[in-house]
């Protein structure tokens, strides 16, 4: 990272900023301490009538520690989870009075259950609360668990030992629903500590965490072409650092961290076994550290899920996906595998109103992953009405000639198209134009006996890779170049007709594109080829389009595509991608055609 930008008023007032924000967004669900204790945010369901009415008197949980997580651990204050939440400051562990204020804003005659990350900080303190109030008038007995399920540490890495990580968010809703079913204080902390140990976690960053007003500096160890495993959601540095990973080689490495580390056997025997073994059911978290996107996320979780069935032969029963205990804006992913039970898969499933809590919609059914059926028409190859002659001499192999030259060029220029839209525009047209290259060249039975034949092939083929606006467009040009020529019933097929088929295609895109010459697009490449009256005509098209693609360098704004978005400063200097490539493609014809 380069930058350390926020949003954010000042570092002093971030934390009290945020809490208010959280405020507003649940006044139904969260409430926070007056003053001094206003990081303090208790859940509205302690005070309701029903818990009042209630046949028991459940137990309160309070866990909390330094700010930066979200939505751990205010998202999960709720009936069923959390009652009461302790706010530290940035990374930082809330301070000891907070905590013994908010074990007295919370009292229960079944308990308090306390739960916390190992981390030094929020253990002493936690601790020290703790003891203070049992040595004091408070009457609600009081009990902690420490979650320490982080595998990136040796197990006999000294006293401070594992780290806790995403999975205390499922000791969160393991114990808050046994503890809204009733059972007794010493009863969730048994089945939390239990949890505990069925639990493995390990986190990969691919950049790491930016801290509110620290230095930019500061977060700039990891190379850009390195990952590192193990670190710990503040930042702090982790197992190794290594060469960047697939999706699928990150799961692979989270997976066997977390089985290889294991679990101990029972509160009677304390070997270690594996985390899991074939056939047992597990719940997997794929957690995001807070600067990971929904798109990376999901070819994640995928790959997780596919490793664990198909290689470890375990069953996923409960799936989680989703931002549970960020570090700040760090871009990575965490993975957490519970070995589970009955009794945990019921708890885990029960309801909650705790706002950030996602229900699980993973399905074991073999049926939920079945894809619908295309309606039959889709399925079906275009037909052809009696085409007109074909005059051109040699057309197939000529054709085939140009398409290769014509995708080739595309890809061997990909860095330089994508270099020119990540400028003036969103940085996806060279791909773009790559897909769509790749799939004529794998096309391995392109029909070239005809030009009709040709062209609505090609645009199949467009319509299936490449997406986007620019596959649109180009997938309408040679649909409109086919319809045109299959229509020529009392002409045959010569090269001008060709060329006409061309100028219709051209028109066809500008007309349903919207954009015509000037307006800073591929038609600034493909309206000038389409103009020319030269008798070389493919060397003629090439050249003008040639021309008007480097003419959008120096045009003042864009009036369609992405460009539009942008001012002139920005474009100036940088021509539009969709003309360069244009530009590429007819270069690589008439260059075919005349070696």
């Amino acid at each position: 990272m380069t930058a350390n930008k926020k949003i954010i008023n000042c570092t002093e007032d971030a934390v009290a900023e945020m809490i208010q924000g959280l405020l507003r967004q649940y006044p139904e669900t969260l409430k926070c301490c007056e003053a001094p204790y206003q990081n303090i945010l208790i859940g509205s369901h302690y005070h309701t009538k029903e818990r009042t009415a209630a046949s028991f008197t459940p137990i309160s949980l309070i866990s909390g520690g330094g700010s930066g997580h979200e939505p751990s651990h205010a998202g999960w204050i709720g009936c069923g989870m959390l009652t009461s939440v302790v706010c530290g400051g940035i990374f930082a562990s809330p301070s000891i009075a907070a905590i013994r204020a908010a074990l007295r804003a919370v009292p229960s005659d079944a308990g308090i259950l306390v739960i916390v990350k190992n981390y030094t900080g929020d253990c002493l303190n936690f601790g020290m609360a703790i003891e203070m109030e049992n040595t004091s008038n408070n009457t609600s007995p009081i009990e902690m668990v420490v979650v320490a399920e982080d595998v990136a540490l040796p197990r006999e890495k000294g006293v401070t030992g594992a780290r806790g990580l995403a999975g205390t968010v499922l000791i969160h809703k393991i114990a808050g629903a046994a503890a809204a079913a009733g059972y007794s204080l010493s009863q969730v902390a048994t089945l939390a500590r239990n949890a505990c140990a069925r639990m493995g976690t390990l986190g990969i960053a691919l950049e790491t965490v930016a801290v509110p007003g620290a230095p930019a500096t500061s977060s700039s160890r990891l190379p850009d072409d390195c990952f590192e495993v193990g670190l710990g959601i503040h930042g702090e540095a982790g197992l190794k650092q290594c060469p960047a990973m697939t999706a699928n080689e990150m799961a692979t490495t989270m997976i066997v961290a977390i089985q290889s580390y294991g679990r101990i056997m029972n509160d009677d025997d304390d070997t270690i076994v594996p985390m899991f073994a074939s056939g047992d059911e597990v719940c997997v978290l794929v957690n995001n550290l807070g600067g990971t996107s929904e798109f990376e996320m999901s070819i994640l979780a995928n790959a997780c899920v596919t490793e664990l069935e198909a290689v470890h032969h375990v069953k996923v029963r409960l799936l989680y996906v989703g931002t549970y205990m960020s570090s700040f804006n760090m871009h990575g992913a965490s993975l957490t595998i519970l070995n589970l039970t009955d009794e945990m898969i019921e708890l885990l499933e029960a309801p909650t109103s705790a706002p950030a809590w996602k229900k699980c919609q993973y399905s074991k059914d073999p049926n939920a992953m079945v894809p619908v059926p295309v309606p039959p028409e889709l399925k079906t190859k275009s037909t052809y009405r009696a085409l007109p002659p074909l005059m051109i001499q040699d057309f197939s192999t000529v054709a085939r000639k140009m398409v290769a030259a014509a995708a080739q060029s595309l890809i061997d220029h990909e860095p330089l198209i994508t270099k020119y839209d990540t400028i003036v525009g969103d940085g996806d047209c060279g791909l773009t134009m790559k897909r769509g290259a790749v799939a004529l060249l794998k096309c391995k039975h392109l029909d070239t006996s005809h030009p009709v034949r040709l062209f609505t092939q090609i645009a199949d083929l467009v319509s299936s890779s490449m997406g986007g606006t620019s596959g649109v467009l180009l997938e309408l040009g040679f649909r409109k170049m086919a319809t045109y020529m299959s229509r020529a019933k009392d002409r045959n097929i010569t090269a001008r007709e060709l060329f006409a088929a061309f100028q219709q295609g051209v028109q066809a895109i500008s007309f349903y594109g919207r954009a015509t010459l000037g307006a800073r697009t591929m038609l600034d490449a493909l309206i000038p080829a389409s103009r020319v009256e030269n008798a070389d005509l493919l060397q003629g098209m090439a050249q003008a389009a040639r021309h008007g693609a480097d003419s959008t360098a120096t045009m003042g704004k864009a009036t369609a595509g992405r460009s539009n978005y942008l001012s002139e400063v920005s474009l100036q200097g940088t021509p539009d991608p969709g003309a360069i490539a244009m530009a590429l493609v007819l270069e690589a014809i008439a260059a075919s055609v005349s070696s």
